[in-house]
């Protein structure tokens, strides 16, 4: 399996679970075997300490390597960084289980820039757990975010979802900040020691290669 990508829309189709993704706003949609969606990621940069947002900073390039999807948002007026989306389709941790991993990194030519990704997750409400492991009411997802990155990365549960706010802290030019986190969707309810198993699972991964 691998992504279809034409222009600006991708796809990767599995069993029982599937991913659509549009890169013109962006948004990751998740769906199940019913083709019904369980999960929509919107994502939206802008930088922390000023008014002027980057919405509808333009794509500039997609393409797949090997087994990521990579989408590259170049800086432009009235833009003051750019920013870029990996992502990756995991093996199923379990039957009937889905794991993507998304790398995130942000990159300023300005001399005083602060650059955030905010991403809202809407699907259903969400609880934390430990470990900055945030599961659904349902115990069906979960949002792992690496602890190397949890610094930069700030969560609150918001009705059906979730609202994530990565990096915004100052950048000089030429600086390049990275994060990563999965997200898994499984088919039926999960005790507290699987997510805890995926996220020590995740939390000695090492770093991708192709980042």
């Amino acid at each position: 399996m691998s992504w279809n990508l034409r222009e600006s829309a991708a796809k990767w189709d599995g069993q029982p679970w599937s991913v659509g993704v549009d890169l013109t706003q962006p948004s990751i949609q998740f769906y199940n075997a019913a083709q019904l969606p369980v999960l929509d990621i919107a994502v939206t940069p802008r930088d922390r300490h000023t008014k002027q947002s980057t919405v509808g900073l333009p794509l500039g390039e997609a393409y797949v390597r090997q087994k990521d999807l990579i989408a590259i948002f170049p800086e432009s007026a009235p833009g003051r960084f750019g920013y870029q989306m990996d992502m990756r389709v995991l093996p199923h941790v379990q039957l009937n289980s889905f794991a993507m991993e998304i790398w995130l990194s942000v990159q300023t030519s300005l001399l005083d820039s602060n650059p955030q990704l905010e991403l809202q997750l809407r699907g259903e409400a969400f609880k934390l757990s430990a470990d900055n492991c945030w599961t659904s009411e349902s115990s069906r997802l979960g949002l792992l975010v690496h602890p190397l990155d949890q610094q930069d990365c700030q969560i609150e549960s918001v009705q059906d979802g979730l609202a994530m706010r990565v990096f915004g802290r100052f950048m000089e030019k030429g600086v390049i900040r990275r994060m990563r986190f999965q997200l898994i969707a499984t088919s039926e309810a999960q005790p507290a020691r699987f997510w805890q198993e995926r996220f020590e699972e995740f939390s000695e991964s090492p770093l991708p290669l192709t980042t």
